[in-house]
């Protein structure tokens, strides 16, 4: 968008003839011509010379809105609204903006989400997914939907080595999905229950949320490691209750398998609940670093699928392309945030935020609970890495001087943020699994709502817990 003189610049005009081809062929020709209309009539405000009161990263917050409801992707609109505030008083030229993306992305701890999401595609290529369900179902497939709760508890064994929901997701909707409803669970509570306990990977270490709230705050992985797992388990019951009160009329449950059939299914599983194990104790202890043992995971998966002989060069290939999509999209909305993060620094959001989430006293418990309330709706229209890079380093101080705990803190935000994977408009999870299975996604929102209940059930429970934690600390020291 930018360039000299007082005309229409030509790259702004290129991309604009862009846009409007794409959303033409995207959409309607309505659509198209109202979205050419609102740029050329942002782009002529720029151009009028008067006083503007209202602040940049108000204008950029307001240009990004509108770009996200004319159907424009995330990162894009968070750079055009950075973008169109350099001729209203902002402090972000072009060369700025570039400069601060690219450093957005420059940092080490970053490489750990390429090679993660790598593990965990070569993991789910070599069948090794599969091998946990078949464990996991030796545990719990006896019992009352024990084919969905079959899937919740492969669902929290695979975290250990995905860290993306995203990609479970995926998994779940091509094979668990049509397991559940051969077995009869109606197609929309089938997606349901894939796209509910897919939530847990960005919970359960490792997590890409987690890598990617590190990078924002400064705050020790290692420590929301040990989070990600009381959370996970909180999570993961709460599913299991939801999912036994929610499914009623099916019955599906397999005979209960013998100690010998359980010990068999744990040394297949093995190889894949050993990534999860050596990946998470390398970390917490010090062995090695994020970046090393995400090394260690491809290296990892790699030796485990060709000693088992699963994996070919087409897999490999396949999940080279796969992680480098993944990868790509994630480095895209992190450098695009950046920029827009300086803008809420300089204008100073964060005091106003502390203002906001202090409105009824500055207690941990107040704090808790409108910090929460801030999060919810926030996440209803922000993608779940935007909404930490952008919201974290404005909440946490806010917390802290509360007296919370800014790891405790941590989780519980990513936990709020990531239960929003199944909540309408954006609802990624939810898209994901009824594009696969080829469900109306609003017929998955219907049927996810119980789950959607016990797991906001599960994030007041860790809030109220983190909230009383201050004044627990001294008694746990003293008996501990």
């Amino acid at each position: 968008m930018g360039g000299g003189g007082a005309g229409w610049p030509a790259p702004g005009g290129l991309t604009a003839l862009l846009l409007f081809l794409h959303i033409r062929r995207e959409r309607t020709l309505a659509d198209a011509l109202g979205a050419l209309a609102l740029g050329l009539g942002l782009y002529a405000l720029t151009r009028l010379h008067c006083d503007v009161t209202v602040t940049p990263s108000l204008v950029a917050t307001l240009f990004a809105g509108a770009g996200l409801l004319l159907g424009a992707p995330l990162p894009a609109a968070l750079l055009a609204g950075v973008s169109i505030t350099a001729p209203l008083g902002g402090l972000m030229p072009e060369p700025a903006i570039v400069q601060t993306a690219v450093g957005g992305v420059g940092k080490f701890l970053l490489l750990a989400i390429p090679f993660f999401l790598l593990a965990g595609e070569m993991l789910t290529a070599g069948g090794l997914a599969e091998r946990l369900i078949r464990f996991a179902a030796t545990l719990v497939g006896h019992r009352r939907a024990g084919l969905a709760q079959t899937a919740l508890v492969s669902s929290a064994l695979f975290s250990g080595a995905s860290g993306s929901s995203i990609a479970n997701a995926a998994f779940g909707a091509k094979v668990m999905a049509p397991t559940l409803v051969a077995r009869g669970y109606p197609s929309a509570n089938a997606a349901a229950i894939v796209a509910g306990v897919s939530i847990l990977d960005n919970i359960i270490p490792p997590s890409i949320a987690f890598l990617i709230l590190a990078s924002a705050t400064n705050l020790s992985v290692g420590s929301l490691l040990v989070g990600g797992f009381v959370a996970g388990a909180v999570l993961t019951l709460a599913l299991a209750i939801g999912i036994h009160l929610s499914v009623r009329g099916i019955v599906d449950a397999a005979p209960k398998a013998s100690a010998a059939e359980r010990g068999r299914a744990l040394i297949g599983a093995l190889p894949a609940i050993g990534l999860g194990v050596v990946i998470v104790v390398g970390i917490r202890f010090g062995v090695v670093t994020v970046t090393e043992a995400s090394a260690l995971a491809v290296a990892y998966a790699i030796a485990a699928c060709l000693a088992l002989r699963s994996l070919g060069v087409r897999g490999v290939a396949a999940a080279l392309r796969k992680a480098a999509g993944e990868s790509a999209a994630i480095g895209l909305l992190i450098g695009a945030s950046a920029p827009f993060a300086f803008l809420l620094a300089v204008d100073r959001v964060s005091a106003q935020m502390a203002e906001l989430v202090t409105a009824f006293g500055a207690g941990p418990l107040a704090v808790t609970l409108l910090a929460n309330l801030v999060l919810l709706i926030a996440g209803l229209f922000l993608d779940i890495g935007a909404a930490i890079l952008l919201l974290a380093p404005l909440l946490l101080p806010v917390a802290a001087a509360a007296g919370l705990d800014p790891i405790q803190f941590g989780v519980v935000l990513v936990v709020n943020l990531m239960i929003h994977g199944l909540t309408p408009p954006l609802g990624i999870l939810v898209y994901v699994v009824s594009g696969i299975m080829g469900v109306p996604a609003s017929a998955v929102f219907r049927a996810v709502l119980p789950l959607l209940g016990v797991l906001l059930a599960a994030l007041m429970v860790l809030s109220l817990g983190m909230a009383a934690w201050p004044a627990l600390a001294p008694w746990a020291k003293a008996l501990f």
